[in-house]
């Protein structure tokens, strides 16, 4: 017999339905021996057993992200100078300077975005004591010598990208340039001198405009190794939301896999991931259209990476993702909409349908799990075309496969994905981040289908939520699938009455699309759940989160985190 530790004074959240609450687990060599009465379990434990009082505290599994992008955004964020909180020019300058003394000569200073990634809404650049980003002047300041670029993060377009005086020269551009070039707008003082501010499809991904690419090239494309070190800060930030498990089904490279199978081989896997590769590489580079050869040889790899039974590292998939967000005006509709440019679009076709084909016979072929990223009602209708084409006559339930984001989504498509078996993840901040823009660029009918995670459990769907674009706390993603608000430049207003009551998602049904919907979601048998037999993936919140006021979700704090009974986080407080 191992070690044991015994766990009680607090609720115990199960998120099992047959024993919904408990007052006390024990666990033993990672895993959870017994849930139930404290003192029955007291004796269970024996004398020399390890106790943890709770304190009035509440114990519940832990949080699973279902599509986190853990490894992505917190690389972006470590990479660079960050600039989220600056709180004027000064600091500004003040943080380049210091980040320079850590650089190569010559080589280009890269700084984050002012405010709070990744919709900027709630604080941006706006909020600087100055009202504005400096210009390449104030910048010349902290880095008269190097290049240095303030990104402009996706998805929010138009936005708007500062080069300081070496940089501008560095990519060519002078007061002999265009006011204008591509979509990309030169700012120029009374002089016709640049600014260094540049406006338009400036970010840093989700951008084809074939200028802006050309200075993106300048600056270099991040290395391999920044993964690792990323997705190790993640891990950290996410374990302290009390995330013990995720989903990383998007945007995911060879080289981003490699940086997790590392980490886990070297025993530095904090939470249980399970991972897919795309089938191409558009995200971040999107002049990489491949042909059928380059699409077969990543499927080969994917299955040859197969691996479903690993502790804490799964890999199991392919993702196919044809169109992208509405902001870039990449969301695929039927009916036309105002792009950032106010040009109406159909949005954009990143692989064609044939594409789609080869993939999705590839999976069925091969036994190779299948993960589409759904944008658009176009997304949806070809995908159901494909599907009819391809399975004619299976059962398709026992397939497993998932769609993703579920953006807009009609009532009939809802009702063909779940007659399909598909799993569903999507994002309860979508609503919050992008519902204005949604109402602004398609229309307020259109929010009938935006989002419509309550129609999709109600018509029997396996739903799971996943962070995305952020927040990253769980808990107040929760708080947003309940309030249905959306966010503009820090201002919250709700729905329409009617809209909200057709959207809004109880909170039993929140926190299990946050615990034992997304384990399925990621075929992880024993995880998402207190329940004697599984994995003690647990942590310990100040309030119950099923009965505490919404306005309180966000304010949740974890106190412990626990993977396999072994803490990855702890606030000290327990």
């Amino acid at each position: 017999m191992g070690e044991r530790t015994l766990i009680a004074g607090g609720a115990v959240l199960t998120m099992n339905p047959a024993q919904p609450a408990a007052e006390a687990v024990l666990i033993e060599d990672g895993m959870l021996v017994a849930v139930g009465d404290a003192s029955n379990l007291g004796d269970m434990a024996g004398a020399d057993a390890k106790r943890i009082d709770l304190g009035g505290a509440t114990l519940m599994p832990g949080m699973i992200d279902a599509h986190p992008h853990l490894l992505h955004f917190s690389s972006l964020a470590i990479a660079t100078c960050q600039l989220f909180d600056a709180r004027d020019h000064a600091d500004i300058v003040a943080r380049i300077k210091n980040h320079c003394t850590i650089l190569p000569p010559g080589q280009w200073a890269i700084c984050s975005p002012v405010g709070e990634p990744h919709y900027f809404i709630r604080r941006g650049w706006r909020d600087l004591a100055e009202g504005v980003l400096p210009d390449r002047y104030v910048l010349d300041g902290a880095a008269p010598d190097r290049p240095v670029i303030i990104q402009a993060w996706a998805p929010v377009t138009p936005n708007i990208a500062v080069l300081n005086s070496a940089g501008l020269k560095a990519v060519g551009i002078s007061s002999q340039t265009p006011d204008q070039v591509g979509g990309v707008r030169i700012v120029k003082d009374k002089r016709g001198e640049p600014t260094g501010h540049l406006e338009g499809p400036v970010n840093n991904y989700y951008s084809d405009d074939p200028f802006w690419l050309s200075i993106l090239a300048h600056i270099g494309a991040p290395p391999d190794w920044l993964w690792e070190a990323g997705a190790l800060h993640g891990l950290g930030a996410y374990n302290a939301l009390g995330v013990t498990a995720g989903y990383e089904s998007h945007a995911m490279e060879p080289a981003h896999i490699d940086a997790y199978r590392k980490i886990c081989s070297d025993g530095r896997l904090t939470m249980r991931i399970a991972a897919t590769m795309d089938a191409t590489d558009l995200t971040f580079d999107p002049t990489k259209v491949p042909d059928e050869a380059a699409v077969l040889a990543r499927l080969a790899l994917a299955k040859s990476w197969e691996d479903r039974t690993d502790t804490h590292f799964r890999f199991n998939g392919i993702t196919l993702s044809r169109g992208g967000p509405c902001w870039p005006g990449y969301l695929r509709q039927h009916k036309a909409y105002p792009g950032p440019d106010g040009v109406m679009t159909n949005g954009k076709t990143f692989v064609p349908r044939e594409v789609e084909l080869i993939v999705l016979r590839y999976c069925l072929e091969h036994d190779l799990r299948f993960n589409m990223v759904l944008g658009g009602d176009k997304d949806a209708d070809e995908l159901l075309q494909s599907l009819a084409e391809t399975t004619g006559g299976m059962d398709t339930a026992a397939l497993d496969w998932v769609v993703q984001h579920v953006l807009m989504l009609t009532a009939e498509q809802c009702k063909r994905i779940v007659e399909f078996g598909f799993h569903v993840t999507t994002s309860p901040g979508f609503v919050w981040g992008k519902g204005a823009l949604y109402r602004e660029r398609l229309g307020v009918a259109a929010l009938d289908d935006f989002v419509p995670a309550r129609r999709l459990i109600e018509l029997g769907a396996n739903l799971a939520f996943g962070s995305d674009w952020g927040p990253d706390n769980p808990f107040e993603q929760m708080q947003m699938a309940e309030t249905q608000a959306f966010c503009t430049r820090g201002i919250c207003s709700h729905t329409p009455a009617e809209h909200r009551a057709r959207h809004q998602m109880t909170r039993m049904q929140s926190l299990s699309a946050y615990t034992r919907n997304a384990a399925r979601v990621m075929q992880w048998e024993g995880i998402g759940a207190v329940k004697a037999g599984y994995a003690a993936d647990l942590i310990v919140v100040d309030g119950n989160p099923l009965t505490c006021p919404v306005e309180r979700l966000s304010e949740l704090q974890v106190q412990l985190t626990l993977l396999g009974g072994n803490p990855v986080f702890d606030r000290g407080v327990i």
